[in-house]
């Protein structure tokens, strides 16, 4: 979008038509960056955009100014991007776009100084912390080259609840957007530039950041290299991104913030749904009605559904819900008489309302249930096969003893879904369960039903409350913890030594931090923009060269609230590596069977 005549492109003052319910946070940007206060800007633009993600190019553009010259590149350069899906053909986006590659930063950010107790010491300052703890770029080379695969890309495609493509069932900030089926066709956007770029850049190697869906080409047979044409195989399709209960994981948490806007509209219209069925719903082979959100609490979920069946029977028409929409009077009755599904995927993590509410926050468990033994006895009442019923048992620490698992078989059992597992999971991370990781005899008791999460893993640092390995050249190694982290931590003359510290910025949270010892508790202090190291005397009689540590958080922070990143992850604090190693997995040495009849939950 070009700027209007006299809107201030001389000056750099950007005035924004859509700005009418924030002019002051907008006026407060124009003016930092007119006295050249990058921080101050960045700041305000950041806030401002956060309520305005589609407002003129231009707002971008002096956004991304604002953080090169704050030292802040990755998210510069995000913006820009921003700017440039906006507006293509704006002239300053190359100019900036030259700029950042050139690396002309004229000034840093200017970190606080901290006064720190006799018992600590300050460690350099950081010129660019917060660029270095929430990195964001659309792709990336993969860690050992090679050609990548996805066919999340090849062979299908994601309509988000606001008419937006992007691909792939991870993609809740909509960063991977390819255009809208408001102004274009499905098959425009699947044929279009965007797309065939994509799929090059997977070919070349360079993974799409944040997204663990794609896997090495190295088998793949060529003909799946050929895109399906004219339209994917299969559409996914959100109808809301708003949920009836709080999941407690890092995306619902920021998808149902009342604060935070992530679609331009919360419910897919009537309208744009029909429209987008009447192109597709003859070409395609599946339709998946969910992504992020609970498909049903549209209150058009079944009316969709049933649209799609009319005008395709034939078509594969799949979901995945908490099931409490579907206890509702004449749900299941509609779902299985009218053959709306195909398939019905519950997810429900628990035996009853104390262990499930702990990741379910706000749900009912005998609500879920219900749903989901509802189906089940109408299509024994009907005769019918379908929809298939999958029971996904998310796993956690509080709902992972023998009992909990003895007691999810015997209910499997007596409501006769056709298909059951137990998910392992790393959302949130601070409440993986240990007991039933890969590699203890929790697991193997249970490995005939475990299927894994996308992006799961066994890391011993995951396990232990730490993110992956970041570096920064003035901070050197680190990883984020989770709320809780455990590791270990080298005696060194009678003392250990542990640093901490949060990214700097008016707009990062501050945190208090409790270190449990084997002798007792030591709270910690956390550095703003550099490290703070907390040295902690060992006692006589510890003879360990090694001490455990426990550290606990009191809040934690998402990035994407608090920056220009689409970083949602929740993190604690800032720990530097020196000489850490991750505490073990307790249960990978201590022998768990598995009880076969129910027993008492713990």
């Amino acid at each position: 979008m070009a700027l209007a005549e006299n809107s201030g492109a001389e000056t750099g003052v950007i005035q924004n038509p859509l700005s009418s319910q924030t002019p002051e946070v907008l006026a407060a940007a124009n003016a930092a960056f007119a006295r050249a206060d990058w921080e101050d800007a960045a700041a305000h633009y950041g806030t401002f955009l956060r309520g305005a993600p589609e407002c003129p190019a231009d707002v971008w553009i002096q956004y991304a100014k604002s953080l090169r010259a704050c030292g802040r590149v990755f998210q510069a350069g995000e913006a820009l991007r921003r700017a440039r899906l906006l507006d293509p053909a704006n002239p300053e986006i190359a100019t900036e776009a030259r700029n950042l590659a050139a690396k002309k930063v004229p000034l840093r950010t200017r970190l606080r100084a901290n006064n720190p107790p006799a018992a600590q010491t300050v460690a350099p300052p950081v010129t660019s912390s917060e660029n270095a703890a929430t990195p964001t770029a659309p792709t990336a080379p993969r860690p050992g080259g090679g050609s990548l695969y996805c066919e999340w890309i090849w062979h299908a495609i994601t309509v988000l609840c606001d008419g937006t493509v992007t691909c792939g069932l991870d993609d809740p900030f909509r960063v991977r957007s390819y255009g809208s089926v408001r102004s274009q066709t499905l098959r425009e956007v699947f044929a279009g530039s965007e797309v065939q770029k994509r799929r090059s850049d997977l070919q070349a190697g360079r993974r799409c950041l944040e997204c663990s869906m794609y896997r090495s080409a190295a088998g793949v047979p060529s003909s799946d290299f050929v895109p399906s044409n004219p339209m994917p195989k299969r559409v996914i399709l959100e109808p809301s991104i708003k949920c009836n209960i709080r999941c407690n994981n890092e995306t619902c948490n920021i998808a149902n913030d009342p604060r935070i806007h992530l679609r331009r509209e919360d419910f897919m219209p009537w309208p744009l749904f029909c429209k987008l069925m009447d192109e597709v719903a003859l070409q395609i082979e599946e339709l998946w009605f969910y992504n992020y959100g609970e498909p049903f609490v549209h209150p058009k979920a079944l009316d969709m559904l049933a649209y799609a069946r009319r005008l395709n029977p034939k078509l594969f028409l799949g979901t995945s819900t908490n099931g409490i929409m579907l206890a509702r009077p004449g749900m299941a009755e509609r779902i299985v008489g009218e053959r709306l599904l195909d398939r019905i995927c519950f997810t429900i993590g628990g035996v009853d309302q104390a262990s499930y509410e702990r990741y379910h926050k706000s749900g009912s468990f005998d609500a879920a249930m219900q749903g989901m033994r509802g189906i089940v006895e109408e299509k024994k009442r009907l005769g019918r096969d379908r929809p298939i019923v999958h029971w996904r048992y998310l796993v956690f620490h509080w709902n992972d003893s023998d009992a909990h698992v003895a007691e999810a078989l015997r209910l499997r059992e007596e409501i006769g879904v056709d298909e059951f597992r137990f998910m392992l999971t790393g959302s949130p991370m601070d409440g993986r369960s240990l007991r039933r990781a890969p590699g203890t005899p929790g697991f193997e008791a249970i490995k005939e039903w475990v299927t894994v999460q996308d992006g799961y893993h066994p890391d011993p640092f995951n396990e232990a409350g730490l993110f992956g390995e970041e570096r920064d050249p003035a901070l050197g190694r680190f990883r984020w913890t989770a709320k809780s982290a455990r590791f270990t931590v080298p005696v060194e003359e009678a003392r250990i030594r542990v640093r901490l510290a949060r990214s700097s910025g008016s707009t990062i949270p501050s945190a208090k931090v409790n270190l449990t010892l084997p002798w007792g508790d030591n709270p910690a202090v956390v550095g703003s923009g550099e490290w703070v190291e907390t040295a902690i005397p060992v006692p006589d009689d510890f003879t360990a060269r090694e001490v455990p540590v426990k550290l606990e958080v009191d809040e934690v922070f998402a990035p994407i609230r608090h920056t220009s990143t689409s970083d949602n992850r929740e993190l604690g604090v800032m720990l530097a590596m020196n000489g850490i190693s991750p505490a073990a997995n307790p249960y990978r040495s201590v022998a768990t069977g598995l009880k076969t009849t129910p027993g008492t939950i713990q």
